[in-house]
């Protein structure tokens, strides 16, 4: 079940590729519950705003992500 929008949250992000552990905070940018399929409807699942200074390691994650959806 996906939290509230601001509330805090604190993520570990395991990379199996490195085993490196990346620990971030944040809080709850937006959060949509599980609905019942309509013509329109938000995906089920929550975004997370990054809070404070984020380590190199992590920039670089987040420029990955982006680039795997970007065209």
């Amino acid at each position: 079940v996906p939290l509230r929008p601001a509330a805090p949250v604190e993520i570990r992000i395991c990379l199996t590729s490195s085993r490196e552990e990346i620990d971030v905070t944040g809080v709850v940018a937006w959060s949509n519950r599980f609905a019942t399929k309509r013509l329109f409807t938000y995906p089920v699942g929550m975004g997370v705003q990054f809070l404070g200074a984020i380590s190199r390691r992590m920039a670089q994650l987040i420029e990955s992500c982006r680039a795997e959806v970007e065209p």
